[in-house]
């Protein structure tokens, strides 16, 4: 399905032997990537505090595309290249992210990430942004945060042939 508002894909790699978590992330409009970024956690480019869980790396991932999203659509706009209407898919390989983004009841064990995930919450009330699942073997972005081996690497190499 070709889509004219900004779609992303969100992940995160949840700590090396130095509790530094991988985040990546990436955006296009229609079938073209216009937006892509891979950062290394605390210590490293981006200044994060460690993540104490999976869930917890993956809403700082999809808490940075959601920005993206964010600037995209206002400068597709203001450009007037799209009318964009309708909200911005945010792929996220993780449930438990999703789950925050949109579940009250899961705020309480996440209190100490307030802002990302009230940020995102709030995203999603307006119609900007609707995170959704997406399995890892269909994830864009798990390039910016593991090796890519095997079937993986075979798809895109072969997509960037055509």
């Amino acid at each position: 399905m070709r889509h004219t508002c900004p779609v992303a894909y969100s992940d995160a790699s949840w700590g090396d032997e130095r509790a530094r978590s991988t985040l990546g992330y990436l955006v296009y409009v229609g079938l073209s990537p216009v937006i892509w970024k891979s950062t290394l956690g605390p210590k490293g480019k981006l200044s994060l505090p460690p993540a104490m869980s999976s869930s917890e790396s993956e809403l700082y991932a999809a808490a940075l595309a959601s920005m993206e999203i964010v600037w995209l659509r206002e400068l597709l706009d203001e450009l007037q290249l799209f009318n964009v209407t309708e909200p911005s898919p945010l792929w996220i390989d993780n449930s438990g992210c999703i789950a925050v983004s949109q579940e009250p009841s899961m705020h309480k064990r996440f209190k100490h990430l307030r802002r990302r995930w009230g940020f995102i919450r709030s995203l999603c009330r307006d119609g900007t942004i609707m995170p959704s699942f997406i399995g890892t073997d269909l994830q864009d972005a798990d390039i910016f945060t593991k090796p890519v081996v095997g079937a993986k690497r075979k798809q895109f190499t072969s997509a960037s042939e055509h």
